[in-house]
């Protein structure tokens, strides 16, 4: 335990050093990684072109605030589902809009949500961000996570009926293929199951790891995995669903992986120093559970030096650092 404590002592000290840094290439990656799945997701071929729209997109991303990117990859899908299918991008440009007027305006920080969970449901691995989210979130998170599976629903819809739509453009109206693309939508059954498997990792990692327990974020990560894998199962067993089971077991490994970290850095109790506190005012009588969190004593570093002097003869003198001072404060002045 005390090598994990040094370890996550280190690492938090390395990102706080360099955190504006690493900010940024963690939004250029996601950002990077979204426009390029949603170009080949609805286009298919990479050229020059393709290539120079996805990096002009990922600078804009980099340039702009964390809350705005969502309606960024909005406008990217919806240009690109207008290319295809003019219904297809009006009905998303729809869907954007609704969440902008209801969502967006009143919790713009979770909304960088929509854009992990079109990510990670392009790549299959949508179980890897149920149980984190629902351990650094709220249950009001669910509607951001349904809502970026519901755009991966609509590029998949879309990818597999384009043959479809483009065959039908004559001899269709444009509000009977609106039409048919929203009952495709709906009648997608694996998109309706993530988002409900989804919504049910979630708020119960919520409920648990918000319980007054020294293991709640471990019994929590322990239980939205169950949750995940069942529901999961469950739909595949009683609607025919298919579930690839080794996206399911990459997508569950990951999870886990991801929240053991989030718990090792966030919220790492000591149980076994529990105290239970008494404080009383001229109204009410307070019963406060304290639990420490683990933590690991920062040794001051302690330099000798041994000098010569002039007459030959050597001296020791103590440390040149002041109590205060770190090693590194010192060589930095």
């Amino acid at each position: 335990m005390t090598a994990l404590l040094e370890l996550r002592q280190k690492i938090s000290e390395v990102y706080g050093r360099y955190e504006a840094y690493v900010r940024i290439c963690t939004k250029c990656l996601l950002a990077f990684l979204v426009f390029y799945m949603i170009h080949s997701q609805l286009s298919g071929s990479m050229n020059p072109r393709s290539w120079a729209e996805i990096v002009v997109a990922t600078l804009i991303a980099v340039m702009i605030p964390i809350d705005a990117c969502s309606i960024l990859v909005a406008i990217f899908v919806i240009v690109h589902m207008l290319m295809i299918s003019v219904e297809a991008g009006v009905i998303a440009a729809a869907f954007f809009l609704f969440l902008l007027l209801t969502y967006f305006i009143f919790k713009p920080r979770q909304s960088i949500l929509i854009t992990v969970m079109c990510l990670v449901g392009m790549l299959n691995l949508t179980g890897a961000a149920a149980i984190p989210i629902g351990l650094l979130c709220g249950p009001i998170a669910v509607i951001p996570a349904a809502a970026g599976t519901f755009v991966y629903g609509m590029i998949l819809t879309l990818r597999q009926n384009s043959s479809v739509l483009e065959a039908s453009a004559q001899r269709l109206t444009s509000m009977e293929k609106a039409a048919y693309f929203i009952k495709a939508i709906g009648s997608n059954e694996r998109i309706l199951l993530l988002m409900a498997a989804l919504v049910v990792t979630i708020v119960v990692v919520y409920m648990i790891r918000k319980l007054p327990y020294s293991y709640a974020w471990a019994i929590a990560i322990a239980a939205g995995t169950a949750c995940y894998v069942l529901t999961v199962l469950v739909g595949n067993v009683a609607f025919g669903v298919t579930v690839h089971l080794l996206y399911l077991s990459i997508s569950i490994i990951l999870g886990v992986l991801i929240s053991s970290v989030l718990h090792v850095f966030l919220f790492l109790l000591d149980g076994t120093h529990t105290e239970l506190l008494e404080y009383e005012d001229e109204n009410y009588v307070y019963y406060v559970r304290a639990i420490p969190k683990y933590s690991v004593a920062r040794t001051d570093k302690k330099v000798t030096t041994i000098t010569k002097a002039g007459d030959g003869e050597t001296s020791e003198e103590d440390s040149f650092l002041d109590d205060d001072q770190s090693l590194d404060d010192y060589f930095r002045t």
